[in-house]
């Protein structure tokens, strides 16, 4: 595995978690992908990803964290869009 791929492997087994609605894997994988890769152009589909999983899981504070700081990294991206309809 090359260094280069292992954010959009994060990003994309966050992704089958949360499809399958397994969101604390989700939420494992995709917190991962920002922590470890925070530059990642993935980080706005993950972020807000993230912030719909801990939606699932009724965690709201969690959720509007997350959001916000989708909002605040990636202000133009179309998730933030996305997101601010869950705020």
């Amino acid at each position: 595995m090359n260094k280069n791929d292992a954010p959009r492997i994060y990003h994309n087994i966050g992704i089958i978690y949360f499809v399958k609605e397994d969101h604390q894997n989700a939420q494992v994988f995709l917190s991962r992908l920002f922590t470890e890769f925070p530059k990642s152009g993935l980080n706005s589909s993950g972020l807000y990803h993230l912030g719909l999983s801990f939606k699932k899981l009724k965690n709201q504070e969690m959720m509007k964290q997350t959001f916000n700081l989708l909002k605040e990294k990636f202000p133009k991206s179309r998730f933030t869009k996305k997101a601010k309809k869950h705020l």
